[in-house]
């Protein structure tokens, strides 16, 4: 699946002429800049002998007046997007900084690394070696906040530097933290007869062994499998046949001592009534509390479509709201709604209200029942109406699908958003272009 990786770096491009002799020397390293490239094939049909200067004219006249005469960008400059090592790279430079694409089915990272440090050689060997020197290196991953200050002044010089839409420190928010045998715990919680089962038992406290099996309509594979993840364990009662009255609850039958006799009719406790019954375990009462299972579920489903699991927070507490999960990537804020039962109007209103102030870009309800009608016409007015973008997945059976189609288009999305400076100043849409190349080395790869 693509993946987007960014980094910037506190490297100040002074002019475009700058710029050109980095990308010509890249070049020369066997990156394949789409833009130059386009620029030489011109020098081709015309026997025209385009040098760094020319093209520097010819960029600059096209990127400061063509569109924005009113707002010429005298602190931002063109850099290209390249092709090499089955990935595409994306340069640009804004004020100060520097930044670094790279977009990729696999690698991304090491690739985007690798490309930083052609960057860097390229940059000491054809600018003054004096400011090359003292120039620090030092990339960092790209904020979403940056993003959007980036989309907000892309064409205005005087915008404010400041970054925007950050989360207020005063906001509480937890890292993911679940063992892998969690995991396992989560997933098998998918299957509505064990997650009903286990819930009842949570409610009941114990129940016995005839119960459970009417439960669970005698599948036995069910209990023996919520016994084996550690969820739910067996133990064994023992009443009094005269009275009722408990005697004794043992992990297991061998236990039993003949020798204790029972208090009220004297038998041992061997002839007295012994049960089977089962009841939650510690770590069963763990990943029942407040829906800790599908927090987990969920967060494994991202992951496996790439999200990184540092980007992932749970349990986002703030003036009495509390958000289920915020996932910051693909330079997209999103706000997770995870429901064990029904979605009704009544969760609707409050969930609108928290993506409108926590500034979600996209907000995914997630239930293991259905959405009612009722919330779906809210919502269906508020998009209409408003700037919510919201998404559905109703019930466990498709989730793995319909996640991975969201995190495709967020990641295309993403690819556009940063394509698309280029394609504006151009006045060329590049987007088809890079991803029907980007599937085409897919396509090759498989």
């Amino acid at each position: 699946m693509l993946r987007v990786a960014n980094v910037s770096a506190s490297v100040e491009i002074r002019d475009q002429l700058e710029m050109e002799k980095i990308i010509c020397e890249l070049k020369n390293k066997g990156y394949k800049p789409l833009i130059r490239n386009m620029i030489l094939s011109l020098s081709e049909l015309t026997n025209f002998q385009f040098d760094e200067e020319t093209i520097t004219e010819i960029i600059s006249f096209d990127y400061r007046y063509r569109r924005y005469r009113d707002f010429p960008l005298r602190h931002r400059y063109l850099g290209d997007i390249f092709f090499a090592n089955k990935t595409v790279y994306i340069m640009t430079a804004f004020r100060s900084k520097l930044m670094i694409s790279a977009i990729s089915n696999t690698k991304v990272e090491r690739h985007l690394q690798e490309f930083c440090a052609e960057v860097e050689s390229s940059i000491k060997a054809r600018l003054d070696e004096r400011r090359g020197r003292d120039m620090k290196f030092e990339w960092n991953p790209v904020s979403l906040s940056y993003f959007k200050f980036l989309r907000r002044g892309i064409f205005f010089d005087d915008a404010p530097v400041e970054e925007i839409g950050e989360l207020s420190e005063e906001i509480k928010m937890k890292n993911p933290d679940y063992s892998e045998e969690e995991a396992k715990a989560a997933y098998y919680l998918i299957d509505n007869t064990s997650r009903q089962f286990i819930t009842r038992l949570a409610k009941l406290g114990k129940i016995f062994e005839k119960d459970a099996l009417n439960f669970v309509n005698n599948n036995q594979t069910v209990i023996t499998k919520l016994i084996d993840l550690g969820l739910i364990k067996e133990e064994y009662l023992i009443t009094c046949k005269k009275t009722q009255q408990t005697l004794a609850v043992i992990p297991n039958k061998n236990l039993i001592n003949p020798q204790y006799k029972c208090s009220y009719c004297g038998l041992s406790f061997a002839e007295e009534n012994i049960q089977k019954i089962y009841s939650l375990t510690e770590k069963g009462k763990k990943i029942l509390d407040g829906s800790r299972w599908m927090y987990i579920w969920i967060t494994e489903i991202l992951i496996r479509n790439g999200v990184n699991k540092n980007n992932i927070k749970w349990n986002i507490e703030s003036g009495g709201e509390e958000i289920d999960i915020i996932v910051e990537d693909f330079d997209t804020r999103i706000i997770f709604e995870l429901k064990d039962r029904e979605f009704g109007l009544g969760d609707a209103y409050p969930f609108a209200y928290r993506l409108s102030r926590y500034e979600g870009d996209l907000g995914i309800i997630i239930t293991m029942d259905k959405i009612s009608k009722d919330a779906k016409k809210f919502f269906h007015e508020e998009m209409k109406r408003s700037d919510l973008n919201i998404e559905y997945i109703e019930g466990p059976e498709s989730i793995n699908e319909k996640m991975h189609k969201i995190i495709e288009k967020l990641v295309k999305d993403q690819i556009n958003k940063l394509i698309s400076p280029f394609s504006s100043i151009i006045g060329l849409n590049f987007f088809p272009i890079i991803i029907n190349k980007l599937e085409d080395i897919k396509t090759r790869e498989a």
